[in-house]
């Protein structure tokens, strides 16, 4: 999962869009380097689905994704099994 997010982060250009704004590009993304420090300093089930949820959130968020990349990308997370 800290692989996924890191690449997410670091691969990923958010460009300005009509219908999302860049601030809430970085801020998704400031969200997902502090859930995944969470989910690193405790891997609880909550933690990593809380990190999930934030991840699928920063790829909603960021337009610089084609659709079949963010599809391919949230089925990765999808299939993240947290326990």
């Amino acid at each position: 999962m800290l692989l996924l997010a890191t690449s997410l982060i670091l691969s990923y250009n958010c460009k300005k869009d009509k219908t999302v704004s860049i601030d809430a590009c970085a801020t998704n993304a400031d969200l997902v380097s502090k859930a995944c420090t969470t989910f690193s300093n405790s891997s609880t089930k909550t933690n990593c689905e809380a990190y999930s949820v934030t991840v699928n959130k920063y790829l909603d968020s960021c337009p610089g994704l084609i659709t079949t990349q963010r599809a391919e990308l949230k089925a990765d997370v999808a299939s993240t099994k947290c326990q």
